[in-house]
């Protein structure tokens, strides 16, 4: 004689369906506070093509220029050398950075046209050193 489990706890298709997605939301939840504390791996401007595409990233350097539109602002990050240069662009105004300010800067390596930038969330993921 076969058993069938869900029978054994007395439990309805409802019961069960409810019980799933509060475990799945709790699960989203978690892993949604996990990603937002996540350190980024600090890169030297240097070592940005051996980085693949997609990480989380940490680069510091000098801000060279600075271009604002409707939408977006885009600056330029350079080492000391000004040889290894990196866009950083976010979906909103910036407007604490200054050309020839050191910065900080963590966001997600992403490529467009062949040219790789870093796509920083929010503001707060941009701080400026000096």
């Amino acid at each position: 004689m076969a058993h069938d489990p869900v029978a054994l706890f007395n439990i309805d298709q409802y019961k069960l369906t409810i019980a799933c997605v509060i475990i799945a939301v709790v699960g989203l939840l978690v892993l949604a506070f996990y990603i937002s504390t996540m350190t980024p791996k600090h890169v030297e401007l240097s070592e940005l093509s051996l980085t693949p595409l997609g990480a989380h990233i940490s680069i510091e350097g000098t801000v060279e220029k600075i271009k604002t539109t409707e939408k977006t602002t885009t600056f330029t990050v350079c080492d000391i050398t000004s040889l290894n240069c990196v866009d950083v662009r976010i979906f909103k105004s910036v407007p604490f950075v200054f050309e020839d300010d050191t910065v900080r800067v963590n966001g997600v390596l992403k490529e467009w046209q062949d040219n790789i930038y870093l796509e920083v969330k929010s503001a707060n993921d941009i701080e400026v050193i000096r």
